[in-house]
């Protein structure tokens, strides 16, 4: 018998063969897998969102600018400041005429996040399964519990409302439905990057069909979505050149311009990449996110070699759905090396893709392998046990680790173990409508998925920690609300923070708005300004090599860590409290002496 018969009847090979959808013993049994995963997914997401939601009450510092640039567009003016889209601000604010005080956009913010996480997984899902088979469900249950989605999932920013609309535009993409168009444009009203998603959708479509007239249609409708963000865009150079022209310094005239003054120039491709890695492959394989020597080269292996098999199977298939997601890959990651100030979660919408597109180069190279080995019947059921077996010690002797974490959060622990029971729910169902064929692999897959959650533990609970992260702001607010009269102005480097949970009429004012080179010209300015109160705060007051502590001039007021230390301006303010998280942060609260008080 010649090698290419032998090969055409081989079983086929769980988990590196085609997708299960084809093997099915019918179309019903296959239906009914397929509702069970939506339905475990969905469950998931949706338990995720609950124990989470509220998880940190002082939300990430962006959030307000966000609110606050969508704001002016409901009273129909323009806002002063590009910087960021209105996309976000808009469903927050829509959604916060239903939500309660005392913050009802911070609220709104949370609700919209674990509103669309389940639907997330579930997109996740519909997309892997084309390409992934039976690995599909594993691409969805890696992100969920991965520490940057929860780290996202608590902060009502651009993160995960993106998410969604690149899920969604990835899988109208694969279903060549031309409402892609409107998802990506949703997407390029959240992040200025979320254009790229139109621009693969334009190049798929002039690729794939061949009339003019159907691709004149593609050029319509691909201007169309981008239209709203590139007039956001002239708008905002428009506004930058008025604010230089005006004299205004570049940091000012670059916020209000927007995305022009950021693009590039930024570092290099390299970071982007390293970033990659460890917010996949290395979180879940190693105990410490800054592990070095050999689980970093054995995990930056495991990925590079999975993404490049994928891309050769790719090359070699001409799948052109994924290459249309894959140029989405390289583009978005083009665009944000080339901006500056990227930080780590702008990589999120790659996270997701680099795991399928990992998974999908293992998925073919691994079936590439079994095909060369020839084994007899029965060694992939044997094989597959005996990883399951390698994959429980590896679990049993990670689990008792978990309980010496710094497990801040309640329910943080809880994760790893719901992940295995919904991977086992899969691998039951799966069961019960197949028959017992596939169940050394699925309880591989299991083991792995618990092998992951518990090495992913680590850095979720440095992460998440007890979620009161910068909650003394909150206790800023808190006091505010307290002592101050109404009309008395106060000082701080987060006025924006502190009014999520004050009345529109509290007076707050940004320290980087007060002048003067030193505290004698501080202290002036303050008067000029009418301001009562000063609150220096140790989030950036003890942080002097962070870039904001020169910008809001921090290190003119430094002498406010501690009021013994006042010397000569002990005459000028009056220490009257300090709020207190921990040690090392707190704020110390001054009254500014009026001119006839000061002695």
């Amino acid at each position: 018998m010649s090698r290419s018969r032998r090969k055409r009847r081989l079983p086929p090979t769980p988990g590196f063969a085609g997708p299960a959808t084809s093997r099915a013993p019918g179309d019903r049994a296959r239906r009914g897998v397929e509702v069970l995963i939506v339905l475990m997914l969905f469950a998931f997401g949706l338990w995720l969102s609950v124990l989470y939601f509220g998880q940190r009450p002082v939300p990430n510092s962006d959030f307000p600018s966000f609110v606050s640039t969508a704001e002016p567009l409901l009273h129909g003016r323009l806002p002063a400041n590009y910087k960021r889209l209105p996309g976000l601000g808009l469903m927050v604010l829509a959604l916060s005429v239903l939500m309660p005080e005392p913050s009802p956009a911070l609220t709104a913010g949370w609700f919209l996040n674990a509103m669309l996480f389940p639907f997330c997984l579930v997109l996740l899902y519909l997309l892997a399964r084309r390409w992934l088979g039976a690995w599909a469900v594993m691409a969805p249950l890696i992100c969920a519990i991965n520490p940057w989605t929860l780290g996202l999932l608590i902060q009502p920013i651009a993160e995960i409302p993106l998410w969604f609309f690149v899920l969604l535009s990835g899988w109208l993409l694969a279903r060549r439905s031309r409402w892609v168009y409107a998802a990506a444009g949703a997407a390029s009203l959240i992040r200025y990057e979320g254009v790229v998603l139109i621009v693969a959708a334009l190049a798929l479509d002039v690729w794939e069909r061949r009339d003019l007239r159907s691709r004149i249609h593609a050029v319509l409708l691909a201007g169309v979505a981008a239209l709203p963000m590139v007039a956001w865009l002239l708008l905002g150079l428009a506004q930058s050149r008025a604010a230089a022209a005006g004299g205004a310094e570049g940091g000012a005239a670059g916020a209000a311009g927007g995305y022009w003054h950021l693009f590039f120039r930024g570092q290099s491709f390299v970071p982007v990449l390293h970033t990659l890695w460890k917010t996949t492959y290395q979180v879940v394989f190693t105990t410490d996110i800054s592990q070095s020597g050999g689980p970093v080269v054995l995990t930056a292996g495991l990925a590079a070699t999975g993404f490049i098999a994928a891309v050769v199977r790719l090359v070699k298939d001409r799948d052109k759905p994924l290459m249309g997601i894959l140029f989405f890959f390289v583009a978005y990651w083009l665009a944000i090396s080339l901006k500056v100030g990227t930080r780590d979660r702008y990589i999120w919408p790659l996270v997701w893709l680099f795991w399928m597109l990992s998974l999908y180069g293992w998925r073919h190279l691994g079936a590439w392998i079994w095909r060369r080995m020839n084994p007899p019947a029965g060694f992939a059921s044997a094989l597959s046990g005996a990883v399951a077996a390698a994959l429980a010690i590896w679990l049993a002797l990670l689990v008792p680790g978990l309980g010496r974490l710094p497990m801040y959060d309640s329910g943080t622990p809880l994760v790893p173990f719901v992940v295995v029971l919904a991977a086992l729910l899969v691998a039951g169902g799966r069961t019960l409508l197949h028959g017992w064929r596939w169940v050394a692999p699925d309880v591989a897959l299991v083991m792995l998925l618990g092998v992951m959650a518990a090495h992913n533990q680590h850095t979720l609970a440095k992460m998440l920690g007890d979620g009161q992260k910068d909650i003394e702001f909150k206790m800023l607010a808190d006091w505010y609300r307290a002592n101050a009269q109404p009309g008395e102005t106060m000082v701080t480097t987060l006025p924006h923070m502190v009014t999520l949970w004050l009345p529109s009429e509290a007076s707050l004012i940004s320290t980087d708005r007060i002048g003067g080179e030193d505290l004698d010209g501080f202290l002036a300015d303050c008067r000029r300004k009418n301001v009562t109160y000063i609150a220096w705060d140790s989030r950036l007051g003890l942080a002097r090599t962070n870039s904001y502590y020169k910008r809001y001039g921090l290190d003119r007021i430094a002498r406010l860590i501690d009021p013994q230390q006042l010397g000569p301006y002990a005459a000028q303010l009056e220490f009257i409290d300090r709020v207190v998280h921990h040690r090392l942060r707190f704020i110390n609260i001054y009254r500014l002496r009026s001119g006839r008080d000061v002695p």
